[in-house]
């Protein structure tokens, strides 16, 4: 498994390789988004939320997608073996139930991955919004500091604190 973890780091994406990939598609005016990192049946949400937060807003990529938000082939049974659930679970980040959607472990992870991208963003717009008006300039360059410095396997909750306590400031 470590070897598994360590090639669905967030890490990757920060590689000179991966970084020149992604810098050369900007420099030609055109987006870049992650695909099926990891498969969205794989139930690691460690590993989904921290790709899909910080490591995209580390890595500068454009936006993520997978191959299923809920899988819509019939069950395979290969995957389905052993489950109650007559469907294939192993693409999907829910799963469908007969009138409802289940959700799942990865499905929240990704959620939150989002969800960490949204107040890293909140935080760079609010930092330039700040120096723009010339306000709180040692604040503005101790988070661009702390921001570059970012590690992405940081602690993501206390991340998330830092970065709610840094947009206040901020915006005083």
């Amino acid at each position: 498994p470590k070897m598994v973890l360590d090639a669905l780091s967030p890490k990757v994406l920060l590689s000179p390789k991966i970084k020149e990939i992604i810098g050369g598609t900007h420099a030609r005016g055109y987006k870049i988004f992650t695909y099926f990192d990891p498969v969205a049946g794989v139930a690691l949400p460690e590993v989904h939320r921290r790709i899909k937060g910080i490591g995209m807003w580390k890595s500068e990529l454009d936006g993520t997608m997978t191959w299923s938000y809920a899988h819509i082939a019939p069950p395979d049974p290969q995957y389905v073996k052993g489950y109650p659930a007559e469907q294939m679970m192993a693409h999907g980040y829910v799963w469908r139930g007969r009138n409802c959607v289940l959700d799942t472990l990865g499905w929240e992870a990704f959620r939150e991955g989002v969800d960490d991208a949204r107040y890293l963003a909140t935080l760079a717009d609010t930092l330039e919004k700040a120096k723009t008006k010339g306000e709180h300039a040692d604040l503005v360059r101790q988070t661009r500091q702390w921001l570059d410095a970012l590690d992405v396997d940081t602690d993501l909750n206390v991340l998330r604190e830092e970065i709610v306590r840094r947009i206040t400031a901020l915006r005083e």
